[in-house]
């Protein structure tokens, strides 16, 4: 699984890993403190068939970890902040996607 790593990410203290397999995007969310092997079994696991539905969940999960308060200022914070990251996490998988799609 080492060799198919599109995106090791540390965002807010939480650490992102998005990775591939023959059918599935996965990706490993839990925190950024954990060792490697800790991280291995405690972090959340998904997984997804199609790229829009690996943004979606992770764009719910970010926000819900960005939210601090319901008060009007901090939810546009969230949400914005939220966006930043989730564009960021999208480019870096663009890249390093059409990168391998244009060796094959």
């Amino acid at each position: 699984m080492k060799n198919n790593i599109l995106l090791d990410q540390v965002i807010n203290e939480k650490r992102i890993i998005v990775t591939f397999d023959q059918y599935n995007w996965i990706v490993k969310f839990g925190s950024a403190n954990w060792k490697a092997s800790m991280f291995r079994r405690k972090a959340d696991t998904w997984y997804f068939t199609d790229f829009e539905s690996l943004l979606t969940r992770v764009y719910r999960v970010m926000l819900r970890y960005n939210l601090q308060t319901l008060y009007y200022g901090d939810v546009l914070e969230a949400i914005s902040e939220t966006e930043r990251n989730i564009s960021s996490i999208g480019t870096e998988l663009d890249k390093k996607i059409g990168v391998q799609i244009g060796c094959r």
